[in-house]
């Protein structure tokens, strides 16, 4: 499936969000839509991250980072799907009945995996 900022977006998509100036894309991250906001076309998307001791395809919500207010026009799907991990902290979960949502981004994807390694969310 072709990505497009004109697909109907919906809560829990993964998309590519452009961050650009005039004309000039300037960069790259990958959110997650979680909800959207009482203004007409915008999203709050939830920064995603990789996690060295899971696939590369494997995002996760980056904690470290509040969800952002994102005009939908800047957001471009991304076939995922949604799914679940166990939390690996054993201090946290001691006995592996915790899980956290992670999602996958499908081979089918139309974004090279050179250009997925080096989307970084702005500080």
């Amino acid at each position: 499936m072709e990505s497009s900022s004109s697909t109907l977006l919906q809560e829990g998509d993964v998309v590519i969000v452009e961050n650009k100036t005039h004309s000039e894309v300037v960069s790259l991250f990958l959110g997650v839509l979680i909800e959207a906001t009482e203004i007409e076309n915008e999203w709050k998307v939830q920064p995603l991250c990789q996690r060295d001791d899971h696939e590369e395809y494997e995002l996760f919500m980056n904690s470290k980072l509040e969800p952002m207010r994102i005009q939908s026009d800047r957001c471009k799907w991304i076939d995922s799907y949604m799914s679940q991990r166990i939390i690996s902290d054993r201090i946290e979960n001691p006995h592996g009945e915790e899980s956290e949502y992670c999602w996958i981004l499908q081979t089918s994807s139309p974004i090279p995996v050179n250009l997925f390694l080096s989307i970084n969310v702005p500080e």
